[in-house]
Order: structure tokens, then sequence, then C-alpha cells
């Protein structure tokens, strides 16, 4: 998926019509026929048709969940097929008994949809609590692929902290547009940037995950760089971990309480790449600069996003990520005296699922923290799915989690939580990314860029639209930009075909004096 928002991890092949999003994630990522030995004709006789759902359980799931035939349309199913056998040659496994492949794609051929249902236009409710600010283009050339867009917290005028994945540059924009630092030399390709001291001297630095590559591609040219005293005259660029796949998210955190920051890594990869990773502050070298210890967590490709809080109520702070690609799971990686423990909190019920986004929020007010999960990735297969939307997995206790689908909405990346009208309740803001192959397939289905989720009563919730059209948002982040006591919405801009500012701005309308929405 993306890394975008991550997140535009959030990332898979791209090429506008194949543009990839750190956010990255499932089965079909790329185009392994390229890059893997052609798969042999099978020695395995073909089997019955009694006993052949048992070999694709056997076989499709001995790595993942078991891929549905309504994921794809009939037509669709060789390939996802073969991309699958493809995946397992390359993997260097022979411990299968694999079946032959004709015989598996008609398995999925014979259950499968002739065409997939497209998505309808959601209500024709409008999003009246919100309206677009557009500010004059102030460079015609831009052409933005952003990736991350983040509050810069200070004392002066509001600004967002923007990383456009495409371009390599890391900007702090105001609200018209305009850049009042930039940077394009520290990393190539970034995908996320998190505000930081590291040092602890008082000064502002940046923590820059660079993918490496705009396109997807297993390669050692991830790094993770650290800007030290951003902006001043000791300004200095210090990569704290190279030699790895592509980075998509990092987290700031004092993980094993000893008054230093350690930090959380997701490595996204692609096929053969990707893990998960704490790097351990144990001091200072002689520079003054942080050293890491580095403990591998997971091996696995597709980390979009990672978080840290305490799951268990044990006081001690616990990681959770967000894997994409075929795995299609949240993962809690549990801290312990012992050191860390694995479990899975979240399995989506198909690999080809689409996870793009994860956020960690108590949506129902209980004193407990839920999830609220997105799953709308297309750069794989370039098909709407009827289940990719914006999901509240709520915190049930003892790890257990419910899942809640709200809204369905092809090609979210990304979703937030806030009180927009001031009622006292948690609502939720989603932005959303297609490819242009997908919006050229039929032009008369109105796709939504942005909307926003009104909880109207406990855990129901009313959709409104906010922008409808195509879609181009990979990220986004709450504030208030006109500081009227209500929260607004900033989204990041993924057209790197067409001249636009970076940033688009949708301000509330809600009067916080009467609690009332104007238009």
């Amino acid at each position: 998926m993306f890394v975008f928002s991550a997140s535009v991890i959030r990332q898979r092949r791209w090429i506008w019509t194949v543009l990839v999003l750190t956010s990255c994630g499932t089965s079909g990522c790329g185009d392994p026929a390229s890059e893997t030995s052609p798969v042999q004709p099978s020695t395995v006789n073909p089997v019955s048709s009694v006993d052949m759902e048992q070999h694709v359980v056997h076989f499709c799931g001995d790595c993942h969940v078991v891929p549905r035939p309504e994921s794809f349309p009939k037509n669709a199913w060789h390939d996802e097929v073969r991309r699958g056998f493809d995946f397992y040659v390359s993997s260097g496994r022979t411990d299968l008994n694999r079946p032959v492949l004709a015989d598996v794609t008609q398995y999925f051929r014979e259950r499968a949809p002739e065409t997939l249902e497209c998505l309808p236009s959601v209500a024709n409710r409008s999003g009246g609590l919100f309206r677009q600010v557009v500010a004059p283009l102030s460079d015609s050339t831009a052409r933005p692929a952003v990736s991350f867009v983040a509050d810069h917290t200070d004392d002066s005028e509001l600004s967002w902290w923007v990383s456009d994945m495409q371009h390599g540059t890391i900007s702090l924009l105001t609200a018209d547009g305009n850049s009042s630092w930039t940077n394009s030399s520290a990393v190539s390709n970034p995908a996320v940037v998190r505000v930081c001291d590291l040092d602890k001297n008082g000064r502002q630095d940046l923590l820059c995950c660079d993918l490496g590559s705009f396109l997807p591609e297993d390669h050692d040219r991830g790094r993770l760089v650290w800007i030290r005293d951003l902006g001043t005259k000791d300004q200095q660029e210090v990569t704290l971990l190279n030699g790895v796949g592509r980075i998509a998210d990092v987290r700031v955190t004092d993980i094993d309480g000893d008054a230093d920051d350690d930090l959380v890594v997701a490595e996204f990869g692609w096929h053969k790449t990707g893990g998960v990773y704490l790097l351990e502050n144990v001091g200072e070298n002689e520079t003054g600069r942080p050293t890491y210890d580095r403990l591998e967590l997971d091996d696995r490709p597709g980390t979009i996003h990672v978080y840290v809080t305490d799951l268990n109520a044990d006081r001690l702070p616990d990681i959770v990520a967000l894997i994409s690609q075929e795995h299609e799971q949240i993962v809690a990686y549990l801290n312990g005296p012992t050191g860390y423990s694995r479990t899975v909190l979240y399995q989506a019920p198909d690999p080809a699922y689409g996870s793009s986004g994860l956020s960690i929020v108590d949506i129902d007010q209980d004193g407990d923290e839920d999830m609220l999960y997105t799953n709308g990735d297309t750069f794989d297969s370039h098909f709407v799915k009827l289940y990719h939307g914006i999901a509240w997995l709520e915190n049930k206790g003892n790890l257990r989690y419910e899942h809640h689908h709200l809204a369905s909405m092809p090609g979210v990346h990304r979703a937030l939580a806030t009180d927009f009208d001031l009622d006292g309740d948690m609502d939720i803001a989603a932005v959303a990314l297609l490819p242009e192959r997908i919006l050229q397939q039929d032009r008369s289905v109105k796709f939504h860029g942005a909307i926003w989720l009104e909880q109207a009563s406990d855990g129901q919730f009313e959709e409104h639209v906010i922008s409808s059209g195509d879609p181009f948002h990979a990220t986004m982040t709450l504030s208030d930009v006109d500081n009227d006591g209500d929260t607004d919405i900033i989204a990041g801009n993924f057209l790197p075909t067409q001249p636009t500012l970076p940033i688009s701005i949708y301000k509330n309308g809600t009067n916080p004096a009467q609690k009332t929405s104007v238009d």
C-alpha cells in the first residue's frame, strides 16, 4: 500500500497509473514475472475437484489467509494465481505439494463473479460543515507526491511538515502554500518525518524515513536520517540506519524507561526486504550522537505504520504495527521482562484486502484505546473492492478487538478521529487516493476524495461528503487552521502529473460559541 500517510506507504508498483503509495500491501504487489524465474510445469498430477479445495487451502493458505474468490473477477484470476506461484518459486521453498496452476485457476474462476460491482456514490448528504480553502498556485510547475503531512507546533505562524516522496523534498509549509524551510538533500524519497530532540540539547531535530526509491523494489537504499539542530548554523544530516529496504515509518519513544529516546522503525521493503526494528539507545559517542543496538521484531515485508502504547496496562510500552502485503495484519509486540512476544490483534479476511492506514484512538470514549483502520489500496490490482472502507476496531479487553465497518470508501488511505462538530463525541474524517487507471474506467462513477463521519449516537455514524471527483489525497492531519476553536482538515495532494499545491485545506464551519454548523 502506501507508505503514505505514513503513510502513503504509504507503496507498490507505480507509474502514476501504477503509483505506489508508502501505504503497500496486497497479494499482487508489483509484477513478479519481471524479477522471478518462470514457474515450471508442476510434476504433481492434477487432483480431483473433490480434493482441490484442500489443496488450495494447504498451498495458498500456508503463509497467509486463503484468498476469497469474490476478491477478483473471473478474468483476473489467472494472473493472480500466477503471481502466487511465482512468489512461491522465488521464495526458494520446496516443502509444499504444489498443485497444477491451471487447476487452481479453475477453482477460483468457478467461484468468482463475472465482474466486480462498482461501489455507488455515497448518500447525498453534503459535508456542509467543511469548505475547501483554495490558495493561489505559487509554483505552476509543482506536481506533488505528498506522502506525509503533520503539524509544526511552535509559537509562530501555523505551518505543516510535508514530505514529497517523488521529488525528495521535506518542507515547512504555511496555509498559503509557501515554504518557510525546505530540504532536498537529506533523503531521496521521504515517506515520513517526525519532530524530535534526540540529543536533548533543546534544539528541534527531524527524523526522516527514506524509501530509497520512488518505485517499489527490493534494495538496501532505505535510510533513517537525523537532521540535527534544524535550521541553525549547526544543522547536520546524520544517518542513523542504512543498508535496509524502504523505510516507511518511525516513532520516537523511551521504551525502556532510561530517560533517553529509543526508535521504533517500520521497514516496508517490498517482496524480499522488510521488517520491524527497535533501535535501543545505548548512549552517545564522542561527537554527542546517540548510538543504538538494533533488535529485529519481525522480518516480514509490508509494514506501513508503527505505534507505541501500553496495550495490556502493565506500565510497559508495547509496539503495534500495521503489516500489509499478503499478511494484512495488525500485530502487537508485547514488552515483557524477558523480551517481546508477538500476537495478532486483527487479521484481515483476504490477502488482497488493501490495508492502508491505522490510528490508535478511543473512539467510544470508554477509557481504553481502540483502532481506526482503513483498507483501500488499489495500486496492485486496480480493482475497486466492495469491502474497501473505514473500520472501527473496538477494544473489548484482553487484546480482543471487535470489527465494525463504518463506511465504504474506494481508495481510502487515512482516517483520523476528533470531535468535529463539538457535540462531545468522536467523529471521523477520511481521505482517499485512486490511480488514473481506475478513474478512467467509468467516468460516470463519482468517487470521493474526502468525507467525514458524524457520530450521531453511540457507535452509529452518518456519512457526509466533503469533496467528490478524482480522489488524490494519500495522507492528512488535523489542526485548527484559523484558530477559531474547531478542527480543520489538512490533506496532502498526490498528483504527480498535474500542477497543484502540495496541500488542500478543508475548513470546519462549526461555531464553537453556539456549537452549531454553519455553511
